[in-house]
């Protein structure tokens, strides 16, 4: 069973930039500062080659001091990246299996919309009623907030 949730947001700034800003795995404690019980990513390591390309990997260490190992898994610059994430520690891995999501970056007359989608697997059709409003209420909230961090730092 999978839950989904998605964000997007228009960026007053080129395709590229928005791109190369979002694309850039290290800039993401910049921006993405959690939300309830959501925790803020507070450091990202890139595991060997640092471009953006599939098979990219990074270590992501979240306030709460949890460890997630992510993998990019598709790359069209500079319109889209997915990615998924294991290792989810206690209490998440009762609920879930592994997570994702994926970047859309579309072009406009005026700059760039960005649009991100997250999903989790989930551990069981019971998991789903505790994991539901985390993901469609917080970190569908954490996202949006992330977004508009990144709007800004986009277009300053």
């Amino acid at each position: 069973m999978k839950v989904k949730t998605k964000a997007s947001i228009h960026i007053n700034a080129p395709q590229e930039k928005v791109w190369k800003y979002i694309s850039n795995l290290e800039n993401l404690p910049k921006y993405f500062f959690g939300w309830g019980p959501i925790p803020a990513v507070e450091k990202v390591d890139i595991i060997g080659k640092k471009q953006m390309a599939v098979g990219l990997k990074q270590k992501t260490t979240t306030a709460d001091g949890r460890a997630l190992e992510e993998t990019v898994l598709s790359v069209r610059k500079p319109e889209y990246f997915d990615y998924e994430i294991k290792g989810f520690g206690f209490p998440f891995n009762l609920f879930v299996i592994k997570g994702g999501g994926s970047w859309t970056f579309t072009r406009t007359d005026v700059g760039t919309k960005a649009t991100w989608n997250y999903f989790f697997h989930l551990t069981s059709p019971l998991a789903y009623l505790v994991a539901a409003p985390l993901v469609k209420l917080a970190h569908q909230h954490a996202m949006m907030n992330a977004l508009e961090r990144a709007k800004k730092q986009l277009e300053n």
